[in-house]
């Protein structure tokens, strides 16, 4: 459950960011992220997301594999750690071009 509530986090932070964001290119390949951005509980919460998002006339989002990739594994830096925030591990803007 500790982890789920990790990717839940992570979903929100790469759906937000990939959707004003150009595609990036990463050395992520796609079989090591496919199954975290293919997971029901985060394609239910976008396309709640994307329907709450459509009723109001904005654009919806989709997910950005690798983002959720670096959300995910800052999460499990800062559950590892202890130390809760985004500007460790490199910084945000770091780990979203890695």
């Amino acid at each position: 459950m500790k982890n789920l509530c990790f990717i839940l986090a992570a979903l929100s932070s790469s759906v937000a960011l990939a959707a004003d964001m150009p595609e990036a290119k990463s050395g992520v390949q796609p079989a090591q992220v496919q199954s975290l951005h293919r997971h029901p509980t985060l394609l239910a919460m976008l396309r709640r997301s994307n329907l709450i998002r459509r009723n109001v006339g904005l654009r919806p989002q989709r997910i950005n594999p690798a983002l959720t990739k670096a959300a995910q594994d800052h999460a499990n830096y800062m559950a590892s750690t202890g130390d809760f925030s985004h500007y460790t591990n490199g910084g945000y803007q770091y780990r979203a071009q890695k």
